[in-house]
């Protein structure tokens, strides 16, 4: 397929959606939003540009995966070792570790690590997706942002089974049951995929760039999922389960010869919510219990293990006097890596807020106590972080909202990265600092399309970043070890501009940031780009529904993704080349008696584009994908 084909694909569905005739409607799902975000039934807390889609809306089905969920809906950009391979979130170019991930109103992070694997969430789970760009209270280790992901709620009763497959031995199976048993709302879903991973690349290192065939990259994955909720009087209760094992092959470098090495994951989560109404306000707690397991095999090296257990509560109050309202949070932290260390947090964050027609102002404060001991160290510290915003909404006849925000940051280092054997430096120092964000959006009418635009500035400075960097312990042994840099500035802008009518959606949004290391100017690295942090992320994607065909309703979908060349050393003499990804998918779905059909063709990466997200971690060529799931007739 040729770049003319995609282009004019392009032209054609947005020339033919600007010329629709539509009526009057509301804001679609896929919108930038300013102001607040709902995230635990009645609880409010103001934190900024949100940007809120569905995972229907990215136009993606069965089998895909939380990464690529967010890949096509957002500027979240995914670190990925290979596709068959881990996947971890990064915004604004600052990491992993400084990006968050929550599940139903609570986060969901490996203590040991830092971050989170989005490979152990199956996607099918996941309905609705809310990212929060920049520190905000909600979590202030996010430098970045945070993804909050959520399952859903049930509403009726509902039974379906999805069967999707493509090419390279990729085969997946889904069925969720939901049902109503008096006051009683349960939802079941179970998932199992395999997918074989020899998928073909091409090599960029041999002069002659031959394609080759990845060898020892498989990958076989499952998940069951169990939730229940009832109303009680004045709110309601839930509870969580959720299993999810992922078994792979790691082969290595593709630069060197592959390796017969296999990795095991397994992660469990318990998760009980209750929320209750008050006068004025809210009340609710939440309690999760997480176990993962990761277990490496290595044919030289042998097995190794990574066992981590973590016990999170919270409670949170949120009350409303006049244009008042008082946010309060309460959180307990306890994880334990077996063999490792032991780590005990004590959270709070109170935020107060004045409520107007035309102005929010915002300010508060968060808190943290942290005890983390092993065998031969004990290690306490402790932090108070402010934080201020205001929105401004101006009386005019097209929607227009400001938003500005400025708030202190801190992460406590890792337990790998205190005590991590070997590499780990138990002498680091946590990173602090400060960040600020000023936002104009506006949404406006012109005839039959409605117009949505947002532009973000964002400045940050960071003391005493966390870095790992390679060191020689002996001649020709060398270890990666964690150490801190001195000063850290980032700023960067951000713009989106999505349109919208009856039978059409598109949307663009890119980003432009640099991340600098400005602690000693003697460096090679002093002024230069962070390892791995892109300077340019572009996303876009057109939405067309084409209406009745064969007594079926059709959609189709032409999505393009841009990321631009990362470092991949601190003196920015060696370059990960950039790449452009499209992709095209169609879906039907046809309404019988008594089921609906749906079924979903895509071709992924269809410009064949040769890209690695991560260095020697190739990721596959043009391929295709296809799949189907019924649905019985009580299902929206």
């Amino acid at each position: 397929m040729s770049h003319t084909f995609v282009l004019v694909t392009i032209s054609v569905l947005l020339l033919g959606g600007i010329t629709e005739e539509v009526q009057a409607q509301v804001l679609p799902d896929s919108v930038i939003e300013l102001g607040t975000l709902e995230i635990q039934d009645s609880l409010t807390v103001s934190l900024g540009p949100i940007w809120k889609f569905s995972a229907q809306d990215t136009g993606l089905r069965g089998g895909s995966s939380v990464g690529s969920i967010l890949s096509a809906g957002s500027l979240v950009h995914l670190m990925q070792a290979g596709d068959t391979g881990s996947i971890t979130p990064s915004l604004r170019g600052v990491g992993s570790a400084r990006t968050s991930v929550f599940l139903d109103g609570m986060r969901l992070v490996n203590p040991a690590t830092g971050v989170f694997d989005l490979s152990l969430i199956p996607g099918f789970l996941i309905r609705d997706v809310e990212v929060v760009h920049g520190s905000n209270g909600k979590d202030p280790n996010a430098l970045g942002g945070s993804i909050h992901l959520s399952t859903g709620g049930i509403e009726q009763e509902a039974r379906s089974v999805s069967l999707s497959g493509g090419r390279w031995g990729r085969r997946s199976v889904a069925s969720q049951y939901e049902t109503l048993m008096g006051r009683t709302r349960v939802r079941a879903a179970a998932q199992a995929e395999s997918y074989g991973g020899d998928y073909v690349y091409q090599n960029t290192v041999l002069l002659d760039r031959p394609k080759l065939r990845r060898i020892g990259a498989d990958k076989r994955s499952g998940s069951a999922y169990l939730h229940v909720s009832r109303p009680v009087k004045k709110g309601d209760v839930s509870i969580l389960l959720l299993a999810s094992t992922v078994e792979r092959g790691v082969p290595g470098l593709s630069n060197a010869t592959p390796v017969e090495a296999r990795q095991e994951d397994h992660l469990y989560r318990v998760q009980v919510k209750q929320s209750r109404s008050i006068n004025a306000g809210s009340l609710n707690w939440q309690v999760a219990a997480n176990s993962s397991n990761l277990v490496f095999e290595h044919p030289v090296s042998g097995a190794s293990q990574l066992k981590v257990h973590t016990i999170d509560a919270e409670a949170n109050a949120l009350k409303a006097v006049g244009r008042w309202v008082s946010s309060t949070h309460i959180g307990v932290e306890r994880s334990r890596a077996i063999g490792l260390s032991d780590d005990r947090r004590l959270l709070a964050r109170q935020t107060i807020s004045r409520m107007s027609q035309m102005l929010d102002v915002s300010f508060g404060a968060n808190g943290s106590l942290r005890r983390t001991s092993n065998q031969d160290r004990e290690r306490s510290t402790a932090a108070i972080r402010p934080h201020v915003s205001i929105s401004f909404s101006p009386p005019l006849k097209r929607k227009a909202q400001f938003f500005w925000k400025i708030a202190g940051i801190y992460r406590d280092p890792t337990l790998n990265e205190l005590f991590w054997v070997p590499g780990g430096n138990p002498l680091l120092r946590s990173e602090s600092g400060l960040t600020t964000d000023l936002t104009a959006s506006i949404a406006l009418r012109q005839r039959s399309v409605l117009h949505q635009a947002r532009v973000t500035v964002y400045h940050h400075s960071l003391r005493e970043q966390i870095v790992w960097r390679p060191q020689f312990i002996a001649t020709g042994l060398q270890v990666w070890t964690p150490e801190n840099i001195g000063v850290v500035v980032g700023q960067g802008i951000e713009l989106s501009h999505t349109l919208s009518a009856n039978k059409m959606r598109a949307h663009l949004s890119m980003s432009w940031m640099r991340s600098q290391d400005r602690t000693d100017p003697s460096s090679r690295s002093f002024g230069k780009q962070l390892r791995y942090h892109p300077q340019r992320l572009l996303r876009g994607s057109i939405n067309r529904n084409v209406g009745q065909i064969l007594k079926g309703n059709w959609d189709v979908r032409v999505s393009l993704t841009h990321t631009g060349p990362q470092f991949v050393t601190s003196d920015e003499t060696r370059t990960l080349p950039g790449w452009t990804r499209a992709a095209l998918s169609i879906e039907a779905g046809f309404r019988l008696p008594k089921v609906l059909i749906n079924g979903w063709f895509a071709l992924d990466n269809a410009l064949d584009s040769v890209y690695e997200t991560t260095r020697f971690q190739p990721m596959p060529g043009r391929h295709i994908r296809m799949g189907i799931s019924i649905h019985d007739r009580l299902t929206k």
